[in-house]
């Protein structure tokens, strides 16, 4: 996770000094504002995603993973009045009935592993 964040901080290093005037916010808001999406969104939600891992399996954390372009997707559409098109439509109908069929499983929850102390 931190490697993502790293890279992908450095590959749009050159993007963002390019087309935005200015880089950091001048304001103390602007600063809260900043903070409180790195403290959210990265710590917290990568921070759940990481310890959900012990619980559940990988390809059923990863398959929920799918789940986040959807409401994103629903969010923009509802909140910014984006067009949905037909293919947006199947890929959604597609990971919910993957995910469906992954918690479905057996397979979707670890079992317990008594210790032996």
């Amino acid at each position: 996770m931190t490697w993502s964040s790293a890279t992908s901080s450095l590959l749009l290093l050159p993007f963002a000094l390019i087309v935005e005037e200015q880089l950091f916010p001048s304001s103390f808001t602007g600063w809260f504002s900043v903070i409180a999406q790195a403290v959210v969104a990265q710590m917290l939600g990568i921070g759940l995603l990481a310890y959900s891992l012990k619980r559940l399996s990988a390809g059923l954390t990863s398959l929920v993973a799918l789940s986040i372009p959807v409401l994103s997707a629903v969010e923009g559409w509802a909140i910014f009045s984006e067009n949905l098109s037909l293919l947006t439509s199947v890929s959604f109908f597609v990971i919910l009935l993957g995910m469906y069929l992954a918690i479905s499983s057996r397979s979707a929850i670890k079992p317990k592993i008594e210790s032996s102390y």
